[in-house]
């Protein structure tokens, strides 16, 4: 078979396949007209039994993990986290936008520069980062420098 061959071969599986595929999602759905009518005319012979109501969900407030800082709408909340030295903070990106969390004050004044992450974290991604050096660090987002957070660490 040679290369026009095959691709007139290809050409027609393609036309005959989409044949297929839009006559079928056009196909009117068929219904049984007369056993709708039935069920409408023939009153049931026993009530049906009624169905308790539903108890209303209790109100539960979603537990936040400890030592977890989320971003979401441009800011870190908490903004202030208090943690002993050795523990780690959980970064989660809970925003539509990138986050690339940095040691403050600004991304040329670092004041914990192991703390820096490398790269973004894009949406649902987590960045972790124990801290082992008591005191007080600042840290913000490089992607969005306005939403900025502070980590106390103690001994």
């Amino acid at each position: 078979m040679n290369k026009n061959q095959s691709i007139a071969l290809v050409a027609v599986i393609v036309i005959v396949g989409l044949f297929f595929y839009f006559n079928d999602a056009q196909a009117p759905v068929q219904q049984n007209t007369q056993q709708q009518s039935q069920a409408t005319l023939t009153p049931p012979t026993e009530p049906a039994p009624t169905a308790p109501a539903p108890k209303p969900a209790a109100k539960t407030s979603t537990p936040v993990e400890k030592n977890t800082v989320s971003y979401a709408g441009g800011a870190f909340t908490p903004t202030t986290l208090n943690i002993k030295a050795g523990e780690s903070v959980k970064f989660v990106n809970n925003s539509t936008l990138s986050m690339w969390v940095m040691s403050g004050p600004d991304a040329y004044h670092s004041e914990y520069p192991t703390f820096n992450r490398e790269r973004t974290v894009g949406k649902g991604g987590v960045y972790n980062f124990t801290f082992v050096t008591p005191g007080t660090y600042q840290y913000f987002n490089k992607n969005n420098p306005s939403a900025k957070g502070l980590i106390v660490v103690s001994k």
